[in-house]
């Protein structure tokens, strides 16, 4: 019985790490390529001061809060490629969702796969999924002893992603709500709350990770800007609503049966994944548990109802059928949606291997999404901008770079002719851009005197 129990669990296991793995392999993040150059940079010449990809803002201090996974990454690649990399980010993934679940034949743990299959890919917000899974393990833990490995946690935490912050609010939210609950602070999980934060100190930038932390949580532009960043309610998550209503309904029906600190969390992650729809993943790592707490009330108020165990055993085969029906559809729909997202349909290969045979005088303004991309296979050329740059501000102006480049992007894209002072300023003379595009910037150009010297099914070269 036991070996068909472990069989079931890693044949369960198997099958859900392979969506990830093809997840990784179909998709490619547009902040790959940099997060690429960057382990490679560090790995031959140090950790960059400055920012060494830019010539809109090549003296702004560049703070890389992934430097260790950038590092992995680079590595990774180069003795695997994708596979290799889709490989470790399918395992992380798959890793974050069985340290929390306790029922791998439950209509929740498929709704869960489907949520997080959204987000998944090679991308470093994937190891903190993993992290904020251990944590929460560790949390759930009675021994007092298992405190002392918190600290040792955000050591590598805070070298890997800079999403260690959100494991930090979440002990304290976990231990300042368990304290008004029990009316007792134990100093224990005090002392070991502050030790983590300390270790979150042991890197490269010392506290100057914590100020490009709070730069880009308390950037607020970011959410009507950056799509990953845009709240919940502007994007279809089918599986994450799902995952909501019903969870909802559990919760709210057992709510005095649970810690408060339990509730804090759950509703408080929900709050953050409606606000911004990376924090979807977050919420659902911590509803998990919960969720299943819940069920297990559940079964044990049934059980005092004639035939009422029986019945919930029918309404969860029903309820896991449907569940395990709309993952498989969602899955579908959501490869395919990674594959026209990929390295050959979504990026302008084609176009830059022309760009590297004609290499143009002056700068190349570019596509956003397309930044890291070309940080990684253009390195003549610099960028405009790129995914790390959405918050760089500067208070003070510094003669030939930008204060805000992100803000002078949009300039560009979304003004009638405001690409002009900005491409006199920097000396802007050719543009890569998608033939796909909704905004009028090519059709200005083109009424203003470029010529568009290459077009493919993805990109257009214009030149002054």
């Amino acid at each position: 019985m036991k070996n068909k129990k472990n069989l079931f669990l890693g044949l369960t296991f198997f099958l859900f790490f392979l969506l990830f793995f093809l997840k990784g392999l179909l998709f490619l993040d547009p902040d790959f390529g940099w997060h690429l150059k960057v382990g490679e940079l560090i790995l031959s010449s140090g950790i960059p001061k400055a920012d060494p990809f830019s010539y809109t803002m090549p003296s702004f201090p560049f703070v890389d809060h992934e430097w260790l996974t950038d590092i992995l990454i680079f590595k990774l690649y180069h003795f695997g490629g994708f596979t290799l990399l889709s490989l470790v980010f399918g395992l992380a993934a798959s890793g974050a969702i069985f340290l929390t679940s306790k029922n791998f034949a439950s209509g929740f743990f498929l709704l869960t796969v489907g949520t997080l299959l959204s987000f998944a890919g090679i991308r470093p917000q994937v190891i903190s999924w993993f992290f904020l899974a251990l944590l929460l393990r560790l949390l759930s833990l009675k021994q007092s002893r298992k405190i002392c490995l918190w600290p040792l946690l955000f050591i590598f935490w805070a070298n890997l992603h800079g999403g260690f912050a959100i494991g930090l609010v979440t002990i304290f939210v976990f231990l300042t709500f368990k304290a008004f609950r029990t009316k007792k602070i134990v100093f224990a999980e005090v002392a070991a709350l502050g030790l983590s934060v300390l270790a979150t100190v042991i890197n490269p930038y010392g506290l100057t990770l914590w100020h490009e932390i709070w730069q880009s949580f308390s950037d607020v532009s970011l959410h009507s800007r950056i799509a990953e960043w845009t709240p919940t309610f502007f994007n279809f998550h089918f599986l994450f609503l799902a995952l909501v209503a019903s969870s909802l309904l559990l919760i709210l029906r057992y709510i005095k049966k649970f810690y408060l600190e339990e509730l804090a969390l759950y509703f408080g992650f929900l709050m953050a994944s409606f606000s911004s729809q990376r924090h979807v993943p977050l919420w659902t790592i911590v509803a998990l548990p919960l969720i299943f707490k819940a069920l297990s009330f559940l079964k044990e108020e049934v059980s005092f109802y004639k035939e009422g165990s029986l019945r919930l055993q029918k309404a969860q085969k029903v309820f896991l059928g449907s569940s395990l029906f709309l993952l498989s559809l969602w899955s579908i729909f959501n490869l395919y949606q990674a594959r026209l997202l990929s390295l050959d349909r979504f990026y302008p290969g084609q176009a830059v291997a022309f760009l590297k045979k004609n290499c143009p005088e002056g700068e190349i303004f570019s596509y956003y999404g397309w930044g890291g991309y070309l940080i990684w296979q253009l390195p003549e050329k610099k960028v405009f901008i790129d995914g790390r740059m959405p918050s760089w501000r500067r208070s003070k102006r510094i003669p030939g770079e930008s204060n805000y480049a992100l803000d002078d992007y949009l300039k560009v894209v979304t003004r009638k002719a405001g690409w002009g002072p900005i491409f006199n300023q920097y000396q802007v003379k050719t543009v890569l851009w998608p033939v796909s595009s909704t905004d009028n910037l090519r059709k200005q150009l083109l009424q203003n005197g470029w010529q568009e010297i290459y077009q493919d099914n993805v990109a257009s070269i214009l030149l002054l």
